[in-house]
């Protein structure tokens, strides 16, 4: 099992430079260099409604396959992947009442 998996506007493959890319790139990065190149699960939400299949797909096992999920979407992501992903957090822990926002979001 995986520790980390992150979400976001990385690019891979282009070289993007603006803000969100920039900044999900060094999270990711500083992730990559503290826990190991096999600890990270990266699904990268470049190509918008393109590719929506891969991303959902890459999310799915990502949600199965990791410990803790880092979500950081830019403005429409934010829109497709919060009730996607509380869709999928919803289905692996048998519902959102098994919820605690508290200290993050984690299955109580």
């Amino acid at each position: 099992m995986y520790k980390t998996g992150i979400c976001g506007h990385l690019g891979i493959g282009h070289n993007l430079l603006n803000g969100q890319t920039i900044k999900t790139k060094a999270v990711a990065e500083e992730l990559r260099r503290r826990l190991g190149e096999g600890e990270l699960i990266i699904v990268d939400t470049y190509g918008g409604i393109k590719s929506v299949h891969r991303m959902l797909y890459q999310s799915w096992n990502m949600f199965r396959k990791c410990e803790n999920i880092i979500m950081m979407p830019a403005h429409k992501g934010l829109i497709v992947f919060t009730p996607v992903f509380f869709s999928i957090i919803a289905f692996f822990t048998g519902g959102l009442s098994t919820l605690s926002l508290e200290d993050g979001l984690t299955a109580s």
